[in-house]
């Protein structure tokens, strides 16, 4: 890992307060929590999954015959006190969908695999189009009932990738001045995305957090100037391997306030090509991929199928021994 820059983003709040960022990096001072009510999928009553923040998630299987498959869940919110001014607050993470696809693009690529990626980091127009099966796998929709209108009315999406971090977002709502019983319905691609908890806040103001640069890098215990240089100075990466432990400390403003605390991150990581992956090599699914998604998800839906019951286990089991690595590191 390759990192240009870390900073915790602060922000103070009293009692009863919370602070949630949205998808577009918008920061809103919240309070009141409306747990939902009921909440109901394909598989029928899911409230027990989604009522508490308790890791215990809702997710379904992909689709057999298309990936880009997808579903509604419906959510009922019957004790809202204050109607105005709402926000959605969902935890989700992916699945491995992402993963597999984008793994399985390399191995596509077998031994062009780094002439292909060159020309993806210096072409954002070939960049674009290669995140075309992921655009069309979409985000989380988000609807909100309409009464008078007797509709469905969007309200925005949700979006991020990768399925080891959960997320907590906000995406605030339109025409909320309604009634105590409030109806949300999202529509997502099935199985790509595990939901955690969903819930309803009042919306009282939009902030901006403090930014505040580490003032101390410890690395193996040890105070480390030259790592904290590397991070505070732009024009540098601070360098992580296998068996790398940095911790970072900061300080905040004032000791006798409680913040709400975020972790911003910059930077990259490299990654290597298995050798058994060369055999993959197949440039007309690698085009496939790119220029017609649609048609790739469907075709690929039955070879995916075969992994995705035991692909979330093997990937939390997976561990990296650091010393099989022949590196030297002082």
């Amino acid at each position: 890992h390759c990192v240009n820059d870390v900073k915790l983003l602060a922000y103070p709040r009293k009692n009863g307060e919370r602070i949630y960022q949205s998808p577009y990096d918008d920061f809103y001072l919240c309070k009141n929590n409306y747990s939902v009510s009921h909440a109901k999928g394909a598989e029928g009553n899911i409230t027990s999954l989604l009522k508490n923040y308790d890791h215990m998630e809702r997710f379904s299987l992909s689709d057999s015959t298309n990936l880009s498959c997808k579903e509604e869940l419906f959510l009922d919110f019957d004790n809202v006190d204050i109607a105005n001014a709402l926000g959605l607050i969902i935890n989700f993470r992916q699945t491995l969908m992402t993963t597999y696809l984008f793994y399985s693009s390399m191995g596509y690529m077998g031994n062009n695999v780094s002439d292909i990626f060159s020309m993806i980091e210096t072409n954002n127009e070939l960049r674009n189009k290669f995140n075309s099966t992921t655009k069309e796998l979409a985000n989380i929709e988000v609807y909100m009932w309409n009464e008078k209108k007797n509709s469905w009315e969007k309200q925005n999406e949700f979006f991020e990738t990768g399925p080891i971090a959960i997320n907590k977002q906000i995406i605030p709502l339109k025409n909320t001045n309604l009634t105590s019983k409030i109806k949300i319905k999202i529509i997502l691609n099935k199985g790509l995305w595990r939901i955690d908890y969903v819930a309803l806040t009042n919306i009282y103001e939009k902030v901006k957090p403090i930014e505040l640069s580490p003032s101390k890098i410890l690395n193996k215990g040890k105070e480390d100037s030259n790592a904290l240089e590397s991070i505070i100075n732009p024009e540098k990466y601070l360098i992580s391997m296998p068996g790398s432990e940095y911790k970072f400390n900061f300080t905040l403003p004032a000791s006798d306030t409680d913040y709400e605390l975020f972790l911003y991150s910059k930077g990259y990581y490299l990654e290597w090509m298995r050798e058994h992956w060369i055999k993959n090599e197949n440039l007309f699914k690698l085009h496939q991929m790119v220029e017609n998604p649609k048609i790739f998800l469907k075709a690929e839906a039955k070879d995916y199928k075969l992994y995705e019951k035991t692909m979330e286990q093997e990937f939390w089991n997976s561990k990296i021994d650091t010393k099989s690595f022949s590196y030297y590191e002082k």
